[in-house]
């Protein structure tokens, strides 16, 4: 995982837990309440600043300083708290090849079958459940668009501008069912009492930022870690217990053209960029995670 500079993103951990980063690991700068191993030749290009102990093996390597039992205050993760609208019937279904439009409102169902276009005009939907979108189905956006989300939300097509270039779009999931991100993706996820699964198949690209309860990356895939137009999210798992992030024999990030990677963490994590006054500078930010590397036969680094 890298800043969509090309730089490696740094790590904040906000649980207690040890955060781990294992044999060849290389990762930024590492902010963390709990304490900090670093195995076998990890590196870190950053500093490493930990509320417990640093233990940095012989052939670890770190290009900044390093601080434990230091004072570690991190600011708060996302929620969403403003109410969900009066409750509202209406439907929006295309079946496979169908074309439709829909406005801003609230909406019980909205679901685009394979191969369907659904245009949205820019504006926040309130949709209770989002199936969006089915294999080779197409989601049309012409601006900005946020898109409140209560039950559900499927995503296997794609969301695209008139010239059918990726488009950027917010969605705020407020359910705990789990949510499948089977295709690429441009745009921020907000999810905190869910699970979020990016990939479905290989090759895929996510771009911009997410944070959800738990965190799952599966192999072959690139994330790079952005502020799209009117995000205001990070990567993130949201909560202090349970919660995984695992990426698993991930695609080739900028010039580690032969890495994979696996990272797991029993807390919240998170990770931005584009730093702004309401939003958190560049970070992957974690609760106990744990970095391994290998090449062939080995898991390689994040």
């Amino acid at each position: 995982m890298k800043t969509k500079e090309g730089g490696w993103a740094p790590i904040t951990n906000y649980g207690t837990g040890t955060l781990e980063v294992s044999a060849s690991a290389r990762v930024g700068a590492i902010t963390s309440v709990g304490a900090v191993a670093l195995r076998s030749a990890a590196k870190v290009t950053g500093s490493v600043t930990s509320a417990g102990r640093v233990e940095k093996d012989s052939t670890a390597q770190v290009s900044g300083a390093i601080k434990q039992f230091a004072s570690v205050n991190l600011p708060p993760l996302p929620t969403i708290s403003n109410p969900w609208p009066p409750i509202s019937s209406q439907v929006k279904v295309l079946g496979p090849d169908q074309k439709g439009s829909i406005t801003p409102g609230t909406y019980k169902l909205v679901s685009v079958a394979s191969r369907a276009t659904l245009e949205m005009a820019p504006g926040t939907y309130y949709i209770e459940d989002l199936q969006v979108l089915e294999p080779q189905s197409v989601v049309k956006l012409s601006g900005a668009t946020t898109i409140e989300v209560k039950t559900r939300f499927v995503h296997r097509g794609a969301f695209r501008n008139s010239s059918g270039a990726a488009a950027p779009v917010a969605v705020r999931y407020r359910g705990s069912e789990q949510v499948f991100l089977d295709t690429s993706f441009y745009g921020s996820v907000l999810a905190p009492n869910a699970t979020v699964t990016l990939g479905g198949t290989t090759n895929l690209t996510f771009r911009g930022q997410f944070i959800a309860r738990r965190l799952e990356v599966r192999p072959d895939l690139i994330i790079t870690t952005e502020e799209p137009p009117g995000a205001t999210v990070a990567l993130a798992n949201h909560a202090t217990g349970g919660p995984v992030l695992r990426l698993e024999e991930s695609a080739p990030l900028a010039a580690e053209a032969a890495d994979t990677a696996e990272a797991d963490s029993d807390g919240g994590c998170s990770m931005s960029a584009a730093p702004s006054p309401s939003v958190w500078s560049p970070a992957l930010v974690l609760l106990g995670l744990l970095l391994r590397r290998n090449r062939k036969e080995r898991r390689a680094s994040c």
